[in-house]
């Protein structure tokens, strides 16, 4: 054991989100919406904190848009990336992605690449979907640019939300029994 007496704010920050993600292993049963307030609650966080927590956890589209992120300089490329706690395998996932199809102008072409899934809509953004055990990985991205950047941050950020609900969505059917599985 660390025989540190004071840590920093930022250091603390992350010992307790490692806490919380190493503790969260263990939990085997889902936890209720009431019983992760009674839990904040105890721990000495603010009510108000907690609903923006679980407001931007489980609705997607109050996540806000600065989860959106940047690179380069000149070429921008806008990505996000997202990480959403259910299980649904690689095939469960397609068949949600085809779900989505409508909403495309051309048919995407969806390849398997080391086990994740990735494509392209009409305007070159780029998908990629990462089964876990015990999550789902989601990346958007947009094609290198250097004009609209306002623009393409926007459809990054809805992008991503539109395809973390459908995921969300096809995880619940899943488990009413009535998923994306069913019939395959």
């Amino acid at each position: 054991m660390i025989a540190l007496k004071h840590v920093s704010g930022s250091d603390a920050d992350r010992i307790l989100k490692r806490a919380a993600e190493l503790e969260s292993t263990e939990i085997s049963d889902p936890l209720s919406v009431d019983e992760i307030r009674a839990i904040a609650e105890e721990a000495g966080f603010d009510p108000s904190t907690i609903e923006r927590a679980i407001s931007e956890t489980l609705d997607p589209a109050s996540q806000p848009l600065e989860n959106v992120q940047t690179s380069g300089f000149l070429a921008t490329r806008f990505h996000t990336s997202r990480s959403i706690p259910v299980r649904l395998t690689a095939k469960e996932l397609l068949k949600t992605v085809e779900l989505l199809m409508p909403y495309f102008e051309r048919i995407p072409e969806v390849k398997f690449t080391k086990g994740n899934l990735v494509w392209r809509d009409r305007r070159k953004l780029r998908f990629e979907l990462n089964p876990g055990l015990d999550a789902v990985g989601l990346r958007v991205s947009s094609p290198r640019l250097m004009g609209q950047k306002a623009r393409w941050k926007d459809w990054v950020g809805k992008a991503a939300d539109q395809l973390e609900a459908m995921i969300r969505y096809a995880a619940s059917e899943r488990a009413k029994g009535s998923g994306p599985s069913e019939g395959a």
